[in-house]
C-alpha cells in the first residue's frame, strides 16, 4: 500500500473572491493566519449570529464577505482609542495582533518565566496575575468600563461583576443615601448620644 501526501498551499485572503465558499477551516486559517480564530470559534460566532455560515452536503461554509462582516460587528461603535480594523493593521505592515519580528507570538511561557525571574516576583506570578491586577487598577482609578475592557480583553459586563466592587462609584447611591440621611437628622448644636 502506496500513501502519498499531497500539500497544498492557500491562496491569501487578498486572493480569495469574496462569494467564493470556504470551509470553515481553511476560512479560519486563511482570514486568521496568527491562529486566533478556528472552524469552531466561527460555528461559534453562527450561533452567536455574527456570521452567516452554510451547510452543504453536510458541510459547513463561508465566505470570506461573510467574515468581514463578521468583523464589522466586532469592531467597537463610537470608541475613539479603539484598535484599526484587521485591515488597516495589515496595509500598515502588521500581520497579526501579537507579533514579534513579523512572526505571530504563539506562546509566552519561556519569555514570562524570564522576566519573573529578571524582576525578582515570586513563582505564584502567571500573566493571569498580571490581568487581575491590571484589572484592579483600573477599577480603582476609575477607568471607563469600555476602555478598561478593550485593554484587558473582556467584556465590561464581566470586568463590572468580577472588578466592579474596586471601582470608586460601586455603591455610591447606598453612600450618598446614608450621607443625605445623616445631615438631614442630625444638626451640628445636637450632641450625638451613644449607648
Amino acid at each position: 500500500m502506496v500513501v502519498v501526501i499531497v500539500q497544498t498551499t492557500l491562496p491569501s485572503w487578498d486572493e480569495v473572491k469574496p462569494d467564493t465558499p470556504l470551509r470553515l477551516g481553511v476560512a479560519a486559517a486563511l482570514a486568521f493566519p496568527d491562529g486566533t480564530m478556528t472552524a469552531s470559534g466561527l460555528r461559534r460566532e453562527a450561533a452567536r449570529g455574527r456570521l452567516i455560515i452554510e451547510r452543504i452536503a453536510g458541510k459547513d461554509y463561508t465566505t470570506s464577505a461573510n467574515i468581514e462582516r463578521m468583523r464589522e460587528l466586532w469592531a467597537p461603535r463610537n470608541r475613539t482609542n479603539a484598535a484599526p480594523p484587521f485591515r488597516c493593521r495589515r496595509r500598515s505592515g502588521h500581520r497579526y495582533v501579537v507579533e514579534w519580528d513579523g512572526h505571530p507570538v504563539r506562546r509566552i511561557g519561556t519569555t514570562f518565566r524570564h522576566i519573573v525571574k529578571a524582576a525578582k516576583l515570586g513563582p505564584d506570578v502567571t500573566p493571569h496575575t498580571l490581568r487581575h491586577t491590571a484589572a484592579t487598577w483600573m477599577m480603582q482609578a476609575g477607568t471607563d468600563l469600555w476602555e478598561a475592557g478593550g485593554y484587558l480583553g473582556m467584556t465590561a459586563a464581566t470586568l463590572e461583576r468580577v472588578y466592579g466592587h474596586h471601582h470608586p462609584a460601586h455603591l455610591e447611591s447606598a453612600r450618598s443615601a446614608f450621607q443625605r440621611h445623616r445631615t438631614a437628622n442630625i444638626s451640628p448644636s445636637e450632641p450625638v448620644h451613644r449607648e
